[in-house]
This record gives structure tokens, C-alpha cells and sequence, in this order.
């Protein structure tokens, strides 16, 4: 009888170590990509800005989530998604960190691109890489990040392409949720909202825009992006031209 109890607690240690093992590794090679990515264009995005360590106060601290940038390939895989007209499309980023997001969409001729982030010391680090951004295959020339409080932020009456890498929690995810649906209420226009990560409460925000939704980017069990996957949600108000690939 003891055996058969200590067999699944064994089991159970080892798959925990195991997994242990698998999160140091996707980590390293993650931060390894991540300080290459930075290398090669000479901007300061990689790193995770645990929440305590943050620049706001306490309250605002309780509804955000920490600064991780998006992997580049993950990224890069997400925006290439869309088939539209780009000149008419603004690129909202929302929890900008230290703009990699921002600096990606600028290979695409978007008509401009906006970072909205609430941390003055991560939106000063935007400023300066948006300043020093050196890419060949920049199209967008137009990229600002603005330091705000993203509940509050109002949105563009134009098109739009909105990304989440699950910036913030309750309430500011709800009113910021809100204030999208009353924006397109108040103006129907084509509107895509890219989502990377797997916070099933956000997912649920998100499906409460009652918008189509379409997985884009899969989880990958055996590679060091393997933790989230990407989403798109649009609504059926959508230009002709424009389609998901």
C-alpha cells in the first residue's frame, strides 16, 4: 500500500523538475534571442521588468503584469497576418514597454503607430530605441509612444490594428475593452486586435467585443515560445481589400 502512494508522488516530482528544466532553458534561449535581437539594431528591448520593480504606484502596480517583450519571430509571424491597405490603418500598441512591437509594425507602411504605456522609465526607453531605430525595411516612419494611462487613452477614428501581450489586469482591462466598443459603436470601421498570450480572463474581455475570432499562432510544445499563442478578433464591418491570410 505505501508503494502504490509514494509511485505517483515520485512521478510527480520528476515531472515537476522536468518541467523546472524546460522553463530555465525556453528562458535563456528566449533572453538569448531577445539580446541578439537588440544587437543587431542596436535598441534596448529585452529583459522582464518584474511588476515590484515598476515605476508607478501601488495601485496601478496591483493591475499590471510585468514588462516582457514579445519574441521578434512570434511577433514578426503575427503581423504578417493581414492583407489590407496599410495607409489607412493606425497600429496601437497597448502597454508598449519599451516599443518592440512599435518598432516591428514599422515594416509595414502603416499611416502612423502609437505606443500607449503608463511606466514614464519604460515609455523614456521607447522614446530613445524609436529615436535610434535602424532598419532597411522600414515603412513607417511615423512611431510615437505615449506615456498614459491606457483606460483613459481614445482611440483614433480611423482603421485600425490593435495589439495586446496581456498588459494589464481588472479594471483597467475593462474599461479599456469598453472604450474600444464604444469607439466602434460611435464609428463602425474595420478594426483588427492581435492578442499574444493565453490569460483566459482577457480572452474573455476580448470575445465580449462579440467580434470574429480566428487562432493565428499556435503553441509550440517543444520550442522556447512555446508558452502563449496569438489570436485575431475583427469585426464584420470590414474594407473589401482587407482579409486575414
Amino acid at each position: 500500500m505505501s508503494n502504490n502512494m509514494t509511485r505517483p508522488t515520485k512521478k510527480h516530482g520528476l515531472m515537476a523538475a522536468i518541467n523546472d528544466i524546460q522553463s530555465r532553458l525556453d528562458f535563456k534561449i528566449r533572453t538569448f534571442a531577445d539580446r541578439r535581437f537588440d544587437r543587431k539594431y542596436k535598441v534596448e528591448t529585452a529583459g522582464i521588468v518584474w511588476r515590484h520593480d515598476l515605476d508607478m504606484d501601488a495601485d496601478r502596480k496591483m493591475a499590471a503584469f510585468q514588462y516582457e517583450p514579445t519574441p521578434a519571430p512570434v511577433l514578426r509571424s503575427i503581423l504578417k497576418q493581414l492583407r489590407i491597405d496599410y495607409s489607412k490603418y493606425a497600429f496601437i500598441d497597448y502597454g508598449s514597454g519599451k516599443g518592440r512591437a512599435l518598432l516591428l509594425a514599422s515594416e509595414y507602411p502603416y499611416a502612423k503607430i502609437i505606443g500607449v504605456e503608463f511606466s514614464p522609465g519604460l515609455h523614456k526607453i521607447a522614446e530613445n530605441n524609436i529615436r535610434i531605430w535602424n532598419n532597411p525595411g522600414q515603412r513607417c516612419f511615423k512611431i510615437e509612444s505615449i506615456c498614459a494611462d491606457a483606460s483613459e487613452y481614445k482611440l483614433p477614428n480611423q482603421p485600425l490594428v490593435i495589439f495586446f501581450f496581456t498588459p494589464f489586469r481588472s479594471p483597467v482591462s475593462n474599461r479599456v475593452i469598453n472604450n474600444i466598443k464604444q469607439s466602434f459603436n460611435d464609428s463602425p470601421r474595420s478594426m483588427y486586435i492581435f492578442y499574444y498570450g493565453t490569460n483566459k480572463k482577457f480572452i474573455k474581455l476580448l470575445e465580449q467585443l462579440e467580434f470574429n475570432r480566428k487562432e493565428i499562432y499556435s503553441r509550440r510544445p517543444l520550442s522556447a515560445l512555446r508558452k502563449y499563442k496569438g489570436m485575431i478578433f475583427w469585426p464584420d464591418v470590414i474594407d473589401k481589400e482587407c482579409q486575414t491570410s
